[in-house]
Order: structure tokens, then sequence, then C-alpha cells
């Protein structure tokens, strides 16, 4: 029945590995092995408290699925989860695995793997503060003619984040932009954590997440007009005496920063001495107002003083201040 089955052999041969490869060829053409790719968000299983976890390298990995063609286009790889467990993670850098979780059928269907096995991953122990927010306006209003007001709701938030760049925010502001607001205006804006050299740090959250803005645009106080108080450091020494003094005007207008001006209730002159006065005269004085304003006219003014000296028949004022002495002829 064998006799034969050396005769032709390489014929024979050659035929069975035609055939082999033939098959190999209709069932590559019919059913390819080929593979998809996807990119997916790398998740973390086990988050431990009080911490911030990041990922220094990567925050997506790429997902590789290799099978027959037909299987393949079925699958949805944007239903894959790359996962990072946490449970086992220490303060610090740390070489995590990624694991893939899909649904179980696929694993008939594809070979599925990541396109790293491992990712550095960052814990970081949380830390919280309290800082102010401040309005940081931007723009110019409808009118010139206005005192501009801001505040917010809260007016002090929490920030929190990795100890290392909490200690790097100096300023917690809002940014508000005043073109064309013609009126009081409220709006909510998320706080910006700002370093030192005025950059923003990204890597630190608020709470609450957005403040309340409130602009108030209010009519401009140019000028305000004010009496002058004379600022006596020295008195004549004794046995004189200031009998009365005038001011010459009593009074002064101010202009500038509606703000200041509704702080300012008197002009004070600079300080005056009279220690070395023996008899009546005349001093003229700068008058003094505070940095952002302004004395509208002449900024001196004149103080005259009578000088007595004192005898028994001096009739005594009782000690009366000398800024109280003489009010009748300011």
């Amino acid at each position: 029945m064998f006799k034969g089955w050396r005769m032709n052999l390489m014929e024979k041969i050659t035929a069975l590995a035609t055939a082999l490869v033939l098959t190999l060829y209709v069932q590559a053409q019919l059913h390819p092995i080929v593979e998809k790719r996807a990119n997916v968000p790398i998740e973390f299983l086990n988050r431990p408290q009080n911490f911030i976890v990041t990922l220094p390298e990567i925050n997506t990995v790429e997902v590789k699925a290799k099978g027959v063609k037909s299987n393949l286009e079925m699958l949805n790889l944007t239903q894959v989860r790359a996962t990072v467990d946490l449970s086992g993670a220490k303060p610090g850098d740390n070489r995590l695995p990624i694991s893939l979780r899909y649904p179980r059928s696929w694993n008939e269907a594809a070979d599925l793997s990541p396109s790293v096995p491992h990712v550095r991953v960052n814990l970081a122990t949380r830390v919280t503060v309290r800082m102010p927010v401040e309005v940081v306006l931007r723009g110019r209003p409808g009118s010139d003619q206005v005192e501009i007001r801001s505040t917010t709701e809260p007016s002090v938030i929490s920030l929190s984040g990795a100890e290392e760049y909490i200690k790097s925010v100096k300023q917690a502001a809002v940014y508000f932009d005043l073109d064309g607001v013609q009126g009081d205006t409220e709006m909510d804006i998320a706080p910006t954590a700002l370093s030192a050299d005025g950059n923003q740090v990204l890597q630190v959250q608020s709470n609450p997440s957005q403040v309340r803005v409130k602009v108030q645009l209010m009519p401009m106080i140019t000028g305000k007009t004010l009496p002058i108080n004379p600022q006596i450091k020295d008195l004549p020494a004794f046995p004189y005496k200031i009998a009365w003094f005038s001011i010459e005007p009593p009074q002064a207008r101010v202009t500038g920063s509606a703000s200041l001006l509704n702080k300012l209730n008197v002009v004070e002159t600079e300080p005056i001495s009279f220690a070395d006065v023996r008899q009546d005269t005349d001093r003229f004085v700068n008058l003094i107002v505070p940095n952002g304003l302004k004395i509208d006219g002449n900024s001196r003014v004149k103080i005259r003083v009578r000088v007595e000296k004192v005898t028994d028949d001096t009739p005594d004022n009782g000690g009366t201040p000398p800024d109280k002495v003489g009010e009748n002829e300011r």
C-alpha cells in the first residue's frame, strides 16, 4: 500500500507547501490580522485621602488591539479603561503598572495591551490655606467721571494643592473687564492663583470655584472745600503767650481721588513753631494733603498771631489750647 509513497516525493512536498501557502493567503484575505489603536485617559483606583495625585509624564496611554479585522471592527476602544491602583503607593514618586479594563468577551476577539506597561505617579500631601480675594480691574468704564468700588462674595477663599505649589501662591485675584460698563454690575468669576511674579499657578484649586464680583460706578467727587487747621508744635516761651491768631484764607479747596476726599475733613498746615516769638507776627506756611490729592489754588496760607506778655494784670484764659484761642478771628 505504501510502496510508492517515495515516488515523486519532491513534487508532493512542493504541492503540499503550495496548498498550505494558498490556504494561509486565502485566510489572510478573508480574515486579515490587523491592529487598532486609541488613546484613553489614565484613571486612578483606591486614591488616598489628603493627597494630591499627579502624572508628571503622561495623562493618557495608547491602547493597542490586535486581532481579526472583522472582530476589531466591532470593538470601540474608547470603552477601554486604563487604570492605576494606588493602594500601595507612597508619598513621592512611584512607578506603577497600568491595567486595562474592558468587557470579558473581548478576550476572544482581540489581544489588548497598553503602549507602556508602567507610569510615573507622584503623591504629595494636600495643603489648604485661606487667602483674601483681590479684584483686578481692566479697561475703562463708559464714563470717565466715576469712582469705582469693587467687592467680592465671599471676600476670602480656600486654596488647596501640593505644598510646593501653595507656597508659591502670593495672591488670589479675579479679573474684571470694565470696557463699556455703564452702571453697577455683578458677575461670577473664577479666582486665579498668582505667584510673586504674576504668573498663574495652575496646580492649585480654589473653594469656592467662583466668587460673586460686585462693581459699583459712582459719580466722582472732583473737589471739596475744607477748613484749615494749623499744626502748632511750639508755643512762645514764658512769660509770653498767644492771645489770638487768624488764618487767611480760613478754607482751602482740595481736588483729587473721591475715595481720599471722602476721608478728609480738614486741611493741615505744616508744623509751625512760635518758640522764639516775642511780639505780634505773621507766618506764611504750606498746606499738606495726602498723596493723590492737591490744593486747588494757592497752597500757602498766612497765620496772623498776636502775642502778649504775661503780667499780674494779664487775665488768665484758663489754659486755653492755642488751637482754640481766637476762634472768632479765624
